[in-house]
């Protein structure tokens, strides 16, 4: 409320879009909503479910219209108080004519980037900061950026890389829950899988399962044995990037209404979209960091103070995967993340000289030494 940079960091599922949220929205009812939010997510399908979650409560208790524009969508008619967006959509909307948008922008106080991980000493990421920097010339102000994550390896990273204030307030809130983890070797994964399903419906009395793979056609593969034999056949779900929103939407929706189900996805259900109480997760061999190993078991169980997981070790590479799976729960356990490694990006700076010359029609020397000579040297230019 203070106006002060903010990094957050809390388990899975244990509220941080709405103590962020609550907040924001009373700044912005205080200034008779003449000020206006950004919040910035890594997917369109969070976006989705944010507005899914949020945009009707908004309107009718508060007043408040919530708004989202991607790639995917784009709100159209009059200026909304909050709009849910990714840094392309944003990029695309600094360079934008409509007046609704441009009235938008000038007014924003607070910008709100969910899931912060993924952005780390990544292109994005380097791409949201330029891109902050601009909305801060064209506003005139000094804008309040806050950040959410469940796996942030170091604050002091992401203050530093997305030009945080140094005076920042990090709250960390360690919901640590126990993780119960069953780790089994699979030596016909296709016959083991279908009577692995069946025992944990039947003998572990799970109703809801979701089960992460590593690739889109492992994916298929578990899709199509489940949905046709066993407990689960004709209650299996697929979700992965491939499918189109609206199919992805409707994937989720099933998954959340249905009592019983299992749903079959890669990294697309890792960051923060509500699928409701599951009772277990199964990953399909391990994961490749800390990070995605934790956003994965942390869909489970998520009002309980435990963790079910059931890895899975499989063919001539199981002893291997067994190793990956046991130093992936010490250094979970010991609350160690990887950090992405740091760089100066040139693609990046390229891409944004465009995009401002998009912007402004016509760009000065000065002007860009001014905008891009904090990260560097002026020889680039």
């Amino acid at each position: 409320m203070d106006g002060k940079d903010l990094i957050l960091q809390s388990a899975t599922g244990s509220g941080k879009t709405e103590a962020i949220l609550a907040p924001c929205l009373e700044g912005i009812i205080a200034s008779g909503r003449k000020t206006t939010a950004l919040y910035i997510v890594p997917t369109r399908a969070l976006a989705f479910d944010i507005r899914r979650r949020f945009s009707t409560l908004l309107k009718d208790r508060l007043g408040i219209r919530l708004a989202i524009r991607t790639g995917d969508i784009k709100s159209a008619g009059g200026r909304p108080d909050i709009i849910l967006t990714t840094p392309e959509s944003l990029d695309v909307m600094l360079g934008s004519s409509n007046t609704d948008l441009r009235a938008f922008l000038q007014h924003v106080r607070t910008i709100i980037i969910d899931e912060v991980h993924p952005f780390v000493h990544q292109y994005r990421g380097r791409q949201l900061s330029w891109l902050m920097q601009r909305l801060e010339r064209r506003t005139g102000r000094t804008l309040q950026r806050v950040a959410l994550s469940a796996t942030i390896a170091d604050p002091d990273a992401v203050c530093s890389f997305l030009q945080f204030r140094p005076e920042y307030i990090l709250l960390t809130e360690n919901v640590r829950r126990e993780i119960q983890p069953r780790l089994i070797h699979l030596k016909d994964d296709e016959n083991e899988l279908v009577s692995l399903l069946s025992d944990l419906s039947e003998e572990w009395k799970y109703r809801k399962i979701l089960i992460f793979a590593n690739s889109r056609g492992r994916c298929d593969k578990i899709f199509g044995l489940l949905n046709e034999i066993g407990s689960f056949n004709g209650r299996t779900l697929l979700h992965y990037s491939n499918l189109n929103t609206k199919e992805r939407q409707t994937v989720e929706q099933q998954f959340r209404e249905q009592e019983r189900a299992v749903c079959v996805a890669t990294s697309t259900l890792e960051l923060g979209i509500d699928v409701g109480d599951v009772d277990a997760v199964l990953l399909f061999e391990p994961p490749d960091s800390v990070s995605a190993f934790l956003q994965r078991i942390g869909r489970a169980n998520r009002r309980e103070n435990s963790i079910h997981f059931w890895g899975i070790c499989r063919g001539g590479g199981a002893g291997e995967q067994l190793l990956r799976f046991l130093a992936l729960l010490r250094l979970a356990e010991d609350g160690q993340v990887e950090s992405a490694l740091s760089g100066e990006m040139p693609s990046v700076l390229s891409q944004q000289f465009i995009s401002c010359l998009y912007e402004k029609k016509q760009l000065s020397l000065a002007a860009l030494q001014d905008l891009f000579g904090t990260f560097y040297d002026e020889d680039i230019f």
